[in-house]
């Protein structure tokens, strides 16, 4: 999938497209975590939280801090 970023002022919007995102295009390889930049723990938790919501279950997500 390589680089990917998004932009908005509203964080409802950006796990929406998100979340279309990895559903629409899964890695190649099933054993790749997929990464995910966050800005802090507390989004790293909310953003697993909504990712498992709209999916059923998220496994096998980096989401390391800058």
């Amino acid at each position: 999938m390589g680089f990917w970023l998004s932009c908005s002022n509203r964080v409802e919007s950006l796990q929406q497209q998100l979340c279309a995102r990895l559903l629409g295009e899964p890695l190649r390889d099933p054993f790749q975590p997929e990464v995910i930049l966050v800005p802090g723990n507390a989004m790293r938790r909310w953003l697993g939280l909504q990712i498992a919501v709209a999916h059923g279950f998220a496994a096998n997500i980096d989401f390391p801090l800058p």
